[in-house]
């Protein structure tokens, strides 16, 4: 998790205020709590691909876009708008950090 952190920083100073301090922290908060709750459940097959799939949404979580939450893992208000978000950001954040990509 620190790697996640450290690299969403070095990632957020070359990104000029699209993605914030609290933006990094949700989304390592949200990785934490995939994690967590997959944990709780069991380890099978089937819950180390839905924590595959909540980390890989964590990102779009974080930004309101809950269109691909599980059920189990967000507990958002369907009626939020999603927070704009810079499409460039999304693939600088998982092309660029070796961290997310490794949490893939």
């Amino acid at each position: 998790m620190q790697n996640l952190k450290k690299n969403l920083k070095l990632l957020q100073k070359g990104l000029k205020k699209q993605l914030t301090d609290h933006d990094v922290n949700r989304i390592c908060n949200s990785v934490t709590s995939a994690v967590k709750l997959r944990r709780e459940q069991g380890v099978t097959s089937e819950t180390k691909q839905q924590l595959s799939k909540d980390i890989m949404n964590c990102v779009h979580h974080v930004f309101n876009d809950h269109t691909h939450c599980a059920r189990d893992f967000c507990k958002s208000d369907e009626g939020t708008a999603p927070k704009p978000l810079n499409p460039t950001l999304l693939t600088k954040i998982k092309v660029n950090n070796d961290s997310y990509r490794m949490l893939q």
